[in-house]
């Protein structure tokens, strides 16, 4: 029995995302239920027996989007990451930079799994996201320097604080980009922005630097 996922897979790279790209778009717009394959393939420029001979219905459609979708955010972001920095808002921002970077090269991805999310449809596209969500925040959360926190609110409400305000800034820089030549756009002065924006955050939230050395200074006096 012929492989629907590999007939696709040996598809023209353009014409895959032609058609990846459409669906994302559909399903993210009207959900599983509602989604057309009728739309789909208009948006693609493609036969609806053209679909059909890749995706034998519209769930084994979703099912590749959702393998997609998760292997994309995988290996184009998660594994990207550098977790060492023991810098909460150093590890942080570079955990943004690549995520935004994922963003702009396949946003139908992002948004296809945010439409889903918040519709609360697919519980195994839901445990998938979760597991993925969990292993991200505990290596994003582990071997931290909690010292660099100031002592006058709690580590943890400071860091909730800190994701609260880049997750707010990534998602108003996103909607600022819409419309724009992605291929083109000088991105230096979007990080240059994003790095003044932590330097706030490191005002609002980190000790000064001479406490930080005062407080390294007598811990390693009582020692």
């Amino acid at each position: 029995m012929r492989n629907i996922s590999d007939a696709f897979s040996k598809l023209d790279p353009a014409k895959q995302e032609q058609i990846r790209k459409a669906a994302l778009r559909e399903f993210a717009r009207e959900g599983y239920e509602r989604a057309s394959t009728n739309n789909i393939v208009k948006e693609a420029g493609i036969a609806k027996g053209t679909l059909f001979y890749y995706f034998r219905n519209k769930q084994a459609l979703f099912d590749y989007l959702v393998k997609y979708v998760i292997n994309y955010v995988e290996t184009e972001y998660l594994e990207r990451v550098d977790f060492s920095d023991p810098d909460f808002l150093a590890r942080y921002w570079k955990a943004a930079q690549i995520k935004l970077e994922s963003y702009l090269c396949d946003k139908e991805a992002f948004e296809f799994l945010g439409a889903m999310y918040l519709r609360q449809e697919n519980q195994t596209l839901l445990q998938q996201l979760d597991a993925l969500y969990q292993d991200a925040m505990g290596r994003m959360l582990s071997d931290l320097n909690t010292s660099l926190f100031r002592t006058d609110i709690t580590v943890e409400y400071a860091m909730k604080i800190a994701t609260w305000a880049m997750e707010g800034y990534q998602s108003e820089l996103q909607a600022r980009l819409q419309g724009q030549d992605l291929s083109t756009l000088n991105m230096k002065p979007y990080w240059d922005e994003f790095s003044e924006f932590l330097q706030v955050l490191r005002i609002l939230l980190y000790k000064k630097q001479g406490e930080v050395e005062n407080d390294n200074f007598a811990s390693q006096s009582g020692n």
